[in-house]
């Protein structure tokens, strides 16, 4: 897939469909070579009204990456990182694969309960 688009920052290619798509192919095929780690990712926005904090929950990625950061900057450029406070933590690889959990998708109600029950389903799997 190319991009005719000229970007002017990191921020807006991140935005850009063609560049999204492209990114995840290269990144998946770089991860399947090189065996990175999954990272879910959530992310969230933290918020006070009528001063009472208050969280507003965007979803969760899973991407692959050798770190966090690049885990962060690679849900960016994919699509899948709506801003805001991110947290996560490295899955295991096989049980990423096993449950079969999207990728460079964010994921939220129905399908993020789904995906949180493939996982445990293959961590258990997995023992």
């Amino acid at each position: 897939m190319i991009c005719y688009s000229r970007h002017d920052s990191f921020e807006e290619a991140g935005h850009c469909p063609d560049h999204a798509a492209r990114y995840r192919e290269v990144v998946e095929g770089m991860a399947r070579r090189c065996g990175d780690p999954y990272f879910w990712l959530s992310f969230v926005d933290r918020i006070v009204d009528d001063d009472q904090p208050v969280v507003l929950h965007h979803g969760v990625a899973v991407v692959p990456a050798p770190d966090f950061s690049t885990a962060v900057d690679t849900a960016w450029l994919t699509g899948c990182n709506p801003g805001g406070e991110v947290r996560g933590y490295e899955l295991d690889r096989g049980e990423v694969d096993r449950a079969q959990v999207p990728l460079f998708t964010l994921l939220d109600g129905v399908d993020l309960e789904a995906a949180k029950e493939a996982l445990a389903a293959a961590h258990e799997e997995g023992r």
